[in-house]
């Protein structure tokens, strides 16, 4: 067999797979690593995590709170969002007396804040089907679905 010219492999490169340039360092240094940072951020702002811990926010659960885990599927979303955000098994789950506790596990951790949500701002709003799994919901306040 013949080699295959280096002009026709820089070619192919070029015009065949245009997408190359997406794995030099330099584009995930400057473009992918701010992009994910930047939506890491953004993250408590699209869930309606960040409104909810303007008056529920802690800095610990209260002393009482019994864990109950962290849920397999679960989604939260404001009730203007246009997508619900996924926290499947990063978000702990805790019943207080006084209150029902959230906590992020996850790489946004400093960013979210943990909350006590009194159960007068918590009511069942029947069961939600996301990509065919019926799944409680429960509203916090007016407008963040869990």
């Amino acid at each position: 067999h013949a080699p295959v010219p280096v002009a026709l492999m820089t070619r192919f490169f070029h015009d065949v797979v245009p997408w190359w340039h997406l794995i030099s360092p330099a584009f995930v240094i400057f473009v992918v690593l701010p992009l994910l940072y930047w939506i890491t951020t953004k993250r408590g702002a699209w869930s309606g995590w960040h409104e909810l811990a303007e008056s529920h926010g802690v800095d610990a659960w209260p002393g009482d709170a019994s864990d109950l885990g962290a849920p397999r599927y679960c989604r939260i979303r404001r009730r203007d969002g246009c997508a619900p955000q996924k926290f499947d098994r990063q978000l702990r789950v805790a019943a207080a007396p006084t209150a029902l506790c959230l906590r992020v596990e996850c790489c946004a951790t400093g960013m979210m804040r943990p909350l006590a949500v009194p159960w007068r701002a918590v009511r069942d709003d029947g069961f939600q089907s996301t990509c065919g799994i019926p799944l409680g919901q429960l509203a916090l306040g007016d407008d963040v679905f869990v």
